[in-house]
């Protein structure tokens, strides 16, 4: 069974469960012949302006990566008719969605999105989603603001290459999940907020510091792994219930070091860190 079904099936027993000894009317839908749908999203006409991108996906199978030859490109497949997705272009705007689905996805249903993002133009990413799965590799690509948020999901949020824009900010919201988030230092961006309710969350702080980076992590009970990658990062426990394993870290009270804080006198990260009962696991990352 593919990951899309997975998460379908998920999703399905899940409410089913949810509903159970309810008197609730529960809408069922059949698939019907696999679709493809083609996207293409011309660079606009005067780059310098940036663009607002939003991707509204429901319970789907993503696979995002950049280059092409315009700003965005790619396929989504799907089965289900209520998942015929939906693109909106207009001042220096676009959005890609899909309907509000209503009812229990069948089991063999498939939402599979496969994306390229161009680096050409500034970008403003709004990511709308909710139980999904993949990779996203977004290194190089021009962003000027990242808002995320997410359901249940199996995640992987990558910027392998430098951040060629500024960047305004950053905020991460994800549920039950499993997430890494990867190549921190390349986003050329001060300050970010990462929210996760629960689950298994990866920070990898690899990549080229343009300036000092602090990130306030936040939320309930997960188990979060910092790895500096490179990079001088200091971890400060803003929550008495957070179990750290500093591993090879100074520690000073509530303030963790990792191994290269001491001897880098260029730019670093800072990690704030308030969770509920959470474990926070450091690693040397070198």
């Amino acid at each position: 069974m593919n990951t899309s079904r997975r998460i379908t099936s998920v999703v399905a027993v899940l409410t089913l469960l949810t509903l159970a000894g309810c008197n609730i009317t529960i809408n069922s839908v059949e698939t019907s012949a696999l679709r493809t749908e083609r996207l293409n999203i011309p660079w606009p006409s005067n780059s310098s302006q940036g663009w607002e991108l939003e991707l509204d996906p429901g319970a789907a199978s993503i696979q995002a990566n950049t280059g092409g030859d315009a700003m965005v490109n790619g396929t989504i497949e799907y089965n289900v008719d209520q998942w015929r997705p939906m693109v909106a272009t207009g001042d220096n705007r676009t959005v890609i969605s899909q309907n509000q689905f209503n009812g229990i996805p069948p089991l063999n249903s498939r939402n599979d999105w496969t994306l390229n993002l161009g680096g050409g133009v500034p970008i403003t990413l709004t990511v709308n989603a909710g139980a999904i799965h993949g990779t996203w590799e977004l290194g190089g690509v021009a962003l000027r603001a990242v808002d995320w948020k997410q359901g249940a999901a199996d995640t992987t949020l990558r910027f392998s290459k430098p951040n060629p824009a500024t960047m305004d900010y950053l905020n991460i919201e994800t549920g039950a999940s499993n997430m890494s988030v990867e190549g921190l230092s390349n986003l050329n961006v001060s300050e970010g907020r990462i929210t996760i309710s629960a689950g298994t969350l990866l920070l990898r702080f690899n990549g080229t510091l343009e300036r000092d980076l602090t990130i306030n992590l936040q939320g309930g009970a997960a188990a979060v792994t910092i790895d500096p990658g490179g990079n001088a990062v200091q971890m400060i426990k803003q929550q008495s219930l957070i179990v750290v394993s500093s591993g090879n870290w100074t520690q000073y009270e509530d303030t963790y070091n990792s191994p290269r804080w001491d001897s880098t006198t260029g730019h670093k990260v800072t990690v704030k860190v308030n969770l509920g009962a959470a474990s926070v696991n450091l690693v040397s990352g070198e």
